[in-house]
Protein backbone atom coordinates (compact mmCIF):
# COMPACT_ATOMS: atom_id res chain seq x y z
CA UNK A 1 0.00 0.00 0.00
CA UNK A 2 1.08 3.43 -0.79
CA UNK A 3 2.06 5.73 1.96
CA UNK A 4 -1.19 7.88 3.56
CA UNK A 5 -3.57 8.03 6.52
CA UNK A 6 -6.98 5.86 6.82
CA UNK A 7 -10.14 6.09 6.67
CA UNK A 8 -13.60 4.81 5.62
CA UNK A 9 -15.74 4.36 2.81
CA UNK A 10 -18.65 2.81 1.43
CA UNK A 11 -19.12 -0.78 3.12
CA UNK A 12 -15.73 -0.89 4.98
CA UNK A 13 -13.54 0.96 1.79
CA UNK A 14 -10.15 2.33 3.04
CA UNK A 15 -8.45 5.22 1.95
CA UNK A 16 -5.28 6.43 2.36
CA UNK A 17 -4.34 10.01 1.57
CA UNK A 18 -0.85 10.78 1.22
CA UNK A 19 0.73 13.87 2.74
CA UNK A 20 0.19 16.20 0.26
CA UNK A 21 -3.66 16.13 -0.16
CA UNK A 22 -4.29 18.37 2.56
CA UNK A 23 -7.74 20.02 3.91
CA UNK A 24 -8.21 23.54 3.29
CA UNK A 25 -9.02 23.56 7.07
CA UNK A 26 -10.14 21.57 10.14
CA UNK A 27 -12.02 22.70 13.05
CA UNK A 28 -11.56 22.71 15.66
CA UNK A 29 -7.97 22.01 14.79
CA UNK A 30 -7.09 20.78 18.16
CA UNK A 31 -8.55 19.86 21.47
CA UNK A 32 -7.40 19.01 24.76
CA UNK A 33 -9.46 17.55 27.91
CA UNK A 34 -9.07 15.38 30.99
CA UNK A 35 -11.01 12.45 31.52
CA UNK A 36 -11.45 10.42 34.71
CA UNK A 37 -12.24 6.46 34.39
CA UNK A 38 -15.08 5.37 32.48
CA UNK A 39 -15.98 9.19 31.18
CA UNK A 40 -15.96 10.13 27.06
CA UNK A 41 -16.35 12.74 24.81
CA UNK A 42 -17.53 13.30 21.61
CA UNK A 43 -15.30 15.83 19.26
CA UNK A 44 -17.07 16.61 15.92
CA UNK A 45 -14.52 18.00 13.49
CA UNK A 46 -15.63 19.88 10.22
CA UNK A 47 -13.34 19.37 7.11
CA UNK A 48 -12.95 21.89 4.31
CA UNK A 49 -11.87 20.72 0.71
CA UNK A 50 -12.16 23.43 -1.80
CA UNK A 51 -13.91 21.67 -5.65
CA UNK A 52 -10.42 21.32 -7.43
CA UNK A 53 -9.33 19.86 -10.25
CA UNK A 54 -7.79 16.43 -9.89
CA UNK A 55 -4.18 16.62 -7.93
CA UNK A 56 -1.15 14.19 -8.20
CA UNK A 57 -2.23 12.99 -4.52
CA UNK A 58 -1.52 9.31 -4.28
CA UNK A 59 -5.13 7.62 -2.65
CA UNK A 60 -5.57 4.16 -2.26
CA UNK A 61 -9.03 2.77 -1.55
CA UNK A 62 -9.65 -0.84 -0.20
CA UNK A 63 -12.65 -2.22 -0.31
CA UNK A 64 -13.54 -5.05 2.72
CA UNK A 65 -16.68 -6.79 3.19
CA UNK A 66 -18.31 -8.60 5.93
CA UNK A 67 -18.97 -11.48 4.01
CA UNK A 68 -21.00 -13.80 6.07
CA UNK A 69 -23.82 -15.39 5.31
CA UNK A 70 -26.41 -12.42 6.94
CA UNK A 71 -24.93 -9.56 5.25
CA UNK A 72 -26.34 -10.73 1.46
CA UNK A 73 -27.94 -7.91 1.02
CA UNK A 74 -25.32 -5.73 1.97
CA UNK A 75 -23.07 -7.18 -0.38
CA UNK A 76 -25.33 -6.68 -3.27
CA UNK A 77 -26.18 -3.37 -2.89
CA UNK A 78 -21.90 -2.71 -2.77
CA UNK A 79 -21.35 -4.52 -5.95
CA UNK A 80 -24.06 -3.04 -7.52
CA UNK A 81 -22.91 0.63 -6.34
CA UNK A 82 -19.18 0.11 -6.66
CA UNK A 83 -19.02 1.19 -10.40
CA UNK A 84 -20.01 4.76 -9.67
CA UNK A 85 -18.03 4.57 -6.29
CA UNK A 86 -14.54 3.55 -8.00
CA UNK A 87 -15.63 6.30 -11.11
CA UNK A 88 -16.04 9.28 -8.86
CA UNK A 89 -13.15 8.27 -6.39
CA UNK A 90 -10.75 7.95 -9.23
CA UNK A 91 -11.51 11.51 -9.92
CA UNK A 92 -9.51 12.37 -6.56
CA UNK A 93 -5.50 11.94 -8.42
CA UNK A 94 -3.59 8.72 -8.39
CA UNK A 95 -5.87 6.12 -7.23
CA UNK A 96 -5.47 3.01 -6.85
CA UNK A 97 -7.96 -0.04 -5.72
CA UNK A 98 -7.64 -2.76 -3.56
CA UNK A 99 -10.53 -5.66 -2.27
CA UNK A 100 -10.85 -8.01 0.40
CA UNK A 101 -13.46 -10.06 2.47
CA UNK A 102 -13.64 -11.56 5.88
CA UNK A 103 -16.42 -13.59 7.61
CA UNK A 104 -15.95 -14.98 11.63
CA UNK A 105 -13.29 -16.99 13.37
CA UNK A 106 -14.18 -20.19 12.85
CA UNK A 107 -15.13 -20.37 9.17
CA UNK A 108 -13.11 -21.99 6.98
CA UNK A 109 -11.58 -18.69 6.19
CA UNK A 110 -11.37 -15.46 8.25
CA UNK A 111 -9.94 -12.74 5.46
CA UNK A 112 -8.72 -13.14 2.11
CA UNK A 113 -7.27 -10.14 -0.31
CA UNK A 114 -8.82 -10.96 -3.45
CA UNK A 115 -7.49 -7.67 -5.27
CA UNK A 116 -4.12 -6.46 -4.43
CA UNK A 117 -3.77 -2.67 -5.53
CA UNK A 118 -4.81 -1.65 -8.87
CA UNK A 119 -5.46 1.59 -10.92
CA UNK A 120 -7.71 -0.44 -13.25
CA UNK A 121 -11.14 0.11 -12.06
CA UNK A 122 -12.85 -2.66 -13.84
CA UNK A 123 -10.32 -5.34 -12.19
CA UNK A 124 -11.17 -3.90 -8.70
CA UNK A 125 -14.85 -4.43 -10.20
CA UNK A 126 -14.30 -7.58 -10.53
CA UNK A 127 -12.76 -8.74 -7.36
CA UNK A 128 -15.70 -6.67 -5.41
CA UNK A 129 -18.08 -9.07 -7.75
CA UNK A 130 -16.66 -12.34 -6.17
CA UNK A 131 -17.74 -11.44 -2.35
CA UNK A 132 -20.40 -14.05 -1.61
CA UNK A 133 -22.50 -14.08 1.65
CA UNK A 134 -21.87 -17.29 3.77
CA UNK A 135 -20.64 -19.16 7.19
CA UNK A 136 -20.74 -16.73 10.23
CA UNK A 137 -22.87 -17.56 12.83
CA UNK A 138 -22.12 -15.20 15.28
CA UNK A 139 -18.93 -16.31 16.19
CA UNK A 140 -15.97 -13.08 16.58
CA UNK A 141 -15.97 -11.48 13.09
CA UNK A 142 -11.97 -11.51 11.58
CA UNK A 143 -12.45 -7.82 10.90
CA UNK A 144 -9.75 -6.44 12.28
CA UNK A 145 -7.64 -9.97 11.03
Amino acid sequence: MRSGICGVIALLAIFGLASNAMADSISPDTYSDTLGIGESVTITKTVTVTDAPPTSAKVDVFFLADETGSMWDEIGAVQTSASTILSNTAGLGDVAFGVGGYRDLGDAWVYRQIQDFTTNQATAQTGINTWTAGGGGDGPEANLF
